[in-house]
C-alpha cells in the first residue's frame, strides 16, 4: 500500500494484498479477576489465580484447583515426555497426563529422618558404619539420600522414628565396617516405625547422595533428557536420566542480571541476560559451547517457539522449530545452530526493562507472532504484531 493509505488501524488484520478484515469480538466466558498465566493442556485451559493453579473446561467452565502454589507469584509451564513442568517461585511442580492433581517434582523425604542406634542381633561385621537413607514414591523414583551419621556396630543395628508413608519404600545405604563407599543394604516398604538391619550392605552404590531437588524459578524447559530450570541469574539443569534431582555443587550456570528468556531449539539453546542473547551450544550441559548471539537485550518473557517454515524469513523446508523473542530493537529469530536475524531493527525500540508475553497466531490464514508488554512502573500495557505470512 502506498504510504498514507491508513491514518490508523486498530483490531483489524491487513494481509499482504492489502485486504482488510475486522478481528474476531470477545464474550465474557466467567467473571472475576486475577487469572492469568494460560496454558492449554489436553481438554482443559490451566489458569493461576493468586497462588492456585486451576483447571478450567472450556465447555462448562468449571473450574478444579489442581494445586496451591504456596505463594503468589507468576509461573512458567512446559510440555516434556508427556507430562506438564510448572515452574513457580515455592518449587517445581508437576502434573502428569490424566492426573486430577500437580504435585511437587519428584520424590522427597519426610521431615523427620529415623534414628540410628546398635542392635544387639544381626551378622554385620563390627566396625564404624556410616549410614544414609532415601525413598522411592509409588512410581519408583528415588528421593536425594541424606546421612544419617556414623555408629559402631558389634552384631546389627536398629532404625527408629520411621514415618509411615503408604505406597513409597526406604532404603538405606551401608559403608562396609570403617569403609567410606555407601552401598545398599536394605529396601523395605515404608509401614514400619522401626527396622533392624543384619545384612551386610553388599547393593549397589548410592548415586543420590549430595543431590538436591531441582529448585523453583521463573523458566523450566526439558531437553535432552534434562529439566532446566532458571532462577535468577542463574541456569539450573538435572542429572542426566534424573529429571528431578541436580547436583547442586556444579549442576548451574551463572549469567549477569535475573535472565530473561530461555529457549531451545535443535543444537542449543538461546539465553537472555542483560548484556545480551548468548548461545550455547551442545547437547550436554556441562560441555556447552557459549557464544554472544545478539547485542539487543531480550525482553523479558518473550520468547515462543514457532516452526520453521512459518518464518519467510528462512528456509521454508526447514521442519525444525525457531525461537523468537522481543528484544530492545524488535523481534528477533534465533535458528538452530545459533544464528540469530533481526526482523525490523528499525521498526521498533522498546526499553530493556520491559516484559512481555508472547504467542503465534493462526487466524484466517494469516500468521502473527503477538507479545503483549507491560513497564514495571506505571500501568501500561500494548500489544505488536507481525504478519509474517499471508495464505
Amino acid at each position: 500500500m502506498p504510504a498514507g493509505t491508513v491514518r490508523a488501524a486498530v483490531n483489524v488484520d491487513i494481509d499482504k494484498r492489502g485486504q482488510f478484515a475486522r478481528r474476531r469480538g470477545s464474550a465474557l466466558a466467567a467473571p472475576g479477576h486475577g487469572y492469568d498465566n494460560l496454558f492449554p493442556w489436553g481438554h482443559s485451559l490451566l489458569a493461576r489465580r493468586g497462588a492456585q493453579l486451576l483447571s478450567v473446561d472450556p465447555d462448562t467452565l468449571a473450574q478444579t484447583e489442581l494445586c496451591d502454589l504456596g505463594a503468589d507469584g507468576p509461573i512458567d509451564y512446559t510440555a516434556y515426555n508427556g507430562d506438564l513442568y510448572i515452574a513457580a517461585s515455592t518449587g517445581l511442580w508437576l502434573l502428569r497426563a490424566g492426573a486430577s492433581a500437580a504435585r511437587p517434582a519428584g520424590a522427597r523425604l519426610p521431615d523427620a529422618l529415623p534414628m540410628l542406634s546398635p542392635a544387639s542381633a544381626g551378622t554385620l561385621t563390627p566396625g564404624r558404619y556410616m549410614a544414609a537413607i532415601s525413598m522411592l514414591d509409588e512410581r519408583g523414583e528415588e528421593s536425594p539420600a541424606v546421612p544419617l551419621g556414623q555408629i559402631d556396630v558389634t552384631a546389627g543395628l536398629l532404625l527408629t522414628g520411621l514415618e509411615v508413608v503408604p505406597g513409597s519404600r526406604w532404603r538405606l545405604y551401608l559403608t562396609p565396617p570403617d569403609g567410606d563407599v555407601l552401598y545398599l543394604a536394605e529396601e523395605f516398604d515404608a509401614v514400619f516405625t522401626q527396622y533392624a538391619v543384619t545384612v551386610y550392605p553388599g547393593g549397589a552404590p548410592c548415586e543420590t547422595l549430595h543431590l538436591a531437588p531441582m529448585p523453583g524459578g521463573r523458566f523450566v524447559r526439558g531437553y535432552s533428557g534434562r529439566l532446566f530450570v532458571a532462577a535468577g541469574d542463574t541456569l539450573w539443569f538435572s542429572e542426566p536420566l534424573r529429571p528431578h534431582l541436580t547436583a547442586p555443587r556444579h549442576n548451574f550456570i551463572r549469567f549477569v542480571g535475573d535472565i530473561r528468556i530461555v529457549e531451545f531449539v535443535a543444537g542449543g539453546v538461546y539465553v537472555g541476560d542483560d548484556r545480551g542473547v548468548w548461545w550455547l551450544a551442545g547437547e550436554d550441559p556441562t560441555q556447552f559451547s557459549q557464544q554472544h548471539a545478539s547485542d539487543a537485550v531480550a525482553v523479558a518473557c518473550s520468547s515462543v517457539l514457532v516452526p520453521m517454515h512459518r518464518l519467510g524469513l528462512l528456509d521454508s523446508r526447514a521442519a525444525a522449530d525457531c525461537a523468537v523473542w522481543l528484544s530492545a530493537d524488535g523481534y528477533m529469530v534465533g535458528a538452530p545452530g545459533g544464528q540469530v536475524t533481526a526482523l525490523h531493527p528499525d521498526r521498533i525500540r522498546l526499553a530493556p526493562q520491559v516484559a512481555g508475553q508472547s504467542v503465534f497466531l493462526l487466524r484466517d490464514g494469516i500468521q502473527q507472532i503477538v507479545t503483549l508488554t507491560a513497564s514495571p512502573g506505571p500501568a501500561s500495557v500494548f500489544g505488536g504484531a507481525i504478519d509474517t505470512a499471508t495464505h
